[in-house]
This record gives C-alpha cells, sequence and structure tokens, in this order.
C-alpha cells in the first residue's frame, strides 16, 4: 500500500523524519517541472534563462543535506524554531507566513504575471541581487523556493568572454557572469521556510524590528503600570534598561521571548526574591519597597535569565539548576 505523505511533506517538514524522506526524493529524482530561475531586487522580479538547470538542482540537494546532517549530529528530532532561538544560531525554521515578503515572491513567481525581462543594463543600475530558485517534484507535492543573496563577490562584468560550444572556441565581446553559491541562504518546502543564515536572513526582510517593537511596547507597558511588573514587583531604572538592552542583539531577543510568552504580569515580589536569594543573583533589591532596581549593581542578563523562569529546583535531587535556554522541552 502506498501512502500519501505530501500534506506531511507540505507542514511537518522540519521534522527529521519527513525532511529526511524530501530529501531523499530531491536526491534521487529528477524535477517534474522545469526549474524556474529569477533575479530579485527591489521589488522586482527578473526571468532568468539557464542552460543548465540541473547547476541549480545540486543547489537545493546541497542545502537540505546540510539540514539534515545538522539534525543528525546533533541529535535532534526537529529543526529548532526560529522563534525560540536566543543567539544567532544557524538552521532555523518558521512558518513561512510571518515573514510576508517570501509569501508575496512565491506568488508572483508562481502566477508569472509579474516578471521583467532581464537585459545587461539592469547590472549597471544593481551591484547585488537575490536569486531566486523554484523547484516541483511531483512526489513532495508542494513548489521548494530557494533563496541566496548575490553580491560583487559573484556578479562579473566581464568585456570580452571565451567560452566552449562543443570543439570550438567561440568569443563574446561583453558578458556577465553569475556565480551562485552551493546553496540557498534560505529556502521554502511547503509552509515551511528554512533559514541557514539568520544574518541574511534578518537583514533582508528587517525581521530584527519585531525584537526593538517588543522591547519597546514591554517599557511602555511597565511605565504605563507606574513602573510595576508583574503584582507588585516596583522597578526602578526602566530607563537604564532600556538603553542597556537595545544596545544588545542577543538581550533584545531574550525580551521579544519574555514578553510573547507573558508568564511576568503573575510574578509576585516574594517568590522573585526567594529565586534571587536561593540562586545568589547580582540584582539589587530594596526589600523595604518591594524594588528592583535596573542599575550597574544589576546584571541585566541575570535579570532576564529571572524573567525567562530559567532557574529551578530540581524535583529528583533538589539541586539548584539553570536551564539551557537553546533546549526546547
Amino acid at each position: 500500500m502506498i501512502v500519501d505523505k505530501r500534506e506531511e511533506f507540505v507542514k511537518l517538514g522540519y521534522k527529521k523524519e519527513v525532511l529526511k524522506e524530501i530529501f531523499g526524493i530531491i536526491e534521487n529524482n529528477m524535477v517534474s517541472q522545469p526549474v524556474e530561475i529569477c533575479l530579485h531586487k527591489d521589488g522586482k522580479l527578473f526571468d532568468l534563462t539557464c542552460d543548465d538547470a540541473s547547476f541549480f538542482e545540486e543547489i537545493v540537494v546541497n542545502s537540505v543535506r546540510e539540514f539534515v546532517k545538522e539534525l543528525e549530529s546533533d541529535d535532534l528530532a526537529e529543526v529548532q524554531s526560529y522563534e525560540d532561538s536566543i543567539y544567532d544560531k544557524r538552521f532555523l525554521y518558521l512558518n513561512k507566513q510571518e515573514v510576508l515578503q517570501v509569501v508575496d515572491v512565491e506568488s508572483r513567481l508562481l502566477s508569472g504575471t509579474s516578471l521583467y525581462r532581464l537585459d545587461k543594463s539592469v547590472f549597471k543600475d544593481y551591484k547585488n541581487f537575490d536569486i531566486i530558485v523554484k523547484y516541483f517534484y511531483r512526489e513532495i507535492g508542494a513548489n521548494i523556493i530557494g533563496f541566496q543573496e548575490l553580491d560583487s563577490r559573484h556578479i562579473f562584468d566581464v568585456k570580452r568572454l571565451l567560452f566552449l560550444d562543443s570543439a570550438d572556441l567561440k568569443s563574446r565581446d561583453r558578458g556577465i557572469i553569475l556565480k551562485p553559491k552551493e546553496f540557498f541562504d534560505y529556502f521554502v518546502v511547503g509552509d515551511i521556510l528554512f533559514i541557514r543564515s539568520v544574518y541574511y536572513f534578518e537583514n533582508k526582510f528587517q525581521f530584527f524590528k519585531k525584537y526593538v517593537t517588543s522591547k519597546d511596547e514591554f517599557v511602555k507597558e511597565i511605565k504605563v503600570n507606574n513602573n510595576v511588573l508583574g503584582r507588585d514587583i516596583r522597578l526602578k531604572g526602566i530607563d537604564y534598561f532600556d538603553k542597556y538592552v537595545s544596545e544588545r542583539k542577543t538581550f533584545l531577543k531574550k525580551l521579544h521571548g519574555i514578553y510573547k510568552k507573558g508568564n511576568y504580569v503573575n510574578f509576585e515580589f516574594e517568590k522573585l526574591k526567594e529565586v534571587i536569594t536561593n540562586f545568589n543573583l547580582k540584582i539589587n533589591l530594596v526589600e523595604s519597597n518591594r524594588e528592583i532596581v535596573l542599575d550597574e549593581k544589576t546584571s541585566i542578563k541575570e535579570f532576564l535569565d529571572l524573567l525567562s523562569e530559567l532557574y529551578y529546583v530540581s524535583l529528583l535531587s533538589e539541586d539548584r539548576l539553570k536551564a539551557n535556554e537553546s533546549v526546547r522541552l
């Protein structure tokens, strides 16, 4: 009995066993439709004809293989979610609906109605592009769309180009050589966006802005609540905290996770004080005012770890422990 797994391939590609099956398909099968290639810049999609699409088939195989190897080498059951990642790690995933620009590019690419003709003059105006490649495998039942950024290191404008055509050496007056990378910076399989390079991803889509927005909303919420956190915890030095976190990308990500989870709204001073005391945290407490002072005497990192609920007591050994925030339970 043949089991149709195409729905799993579309929705659950981040799970190791599903991704391994997807990899097996693209490694051992030809594409069901011709590979389509575009250059993308400033919202425009330029149609790019390629004589040898097999080169681009190797890129998608390499890209998926990297993710599978990462899962196997770290013995992970699934790709780590971008939303759960505090540090700038590689090999993450996100639902593509979270990135509207990717959804828009995919829609336009599939419709084929807004493609511009590519000519040499385009390369005079732009020094870098995104190269976008679409694949379709009938066995997967979903489009795979790969994205990679090409800059001046991968685009060459030559005045005279010699090339081999069969056994004859021929010449062209001018030529543009594109040298794609051997992997995609990020790619889509069905509903899932796989992120190999967080740097390219965040800079391309200005995705980092959401962390700043979360920080601003958190600080505003505290101030509107008369500088009270949770039920009864007074905070002094919220402006110092704002500036300190704003200058540190990792701390912005931590605070985004705290704000999104929202558990801090139920925190009480006595319980926080107990954790601070038991774990000897460097946090400036003024017990008489039920207050935490956010200044040079307070470790903002430990304060954020406290709000992230990373400190706990083992139920088995009763040891005091700190959770690894990179591990999702």
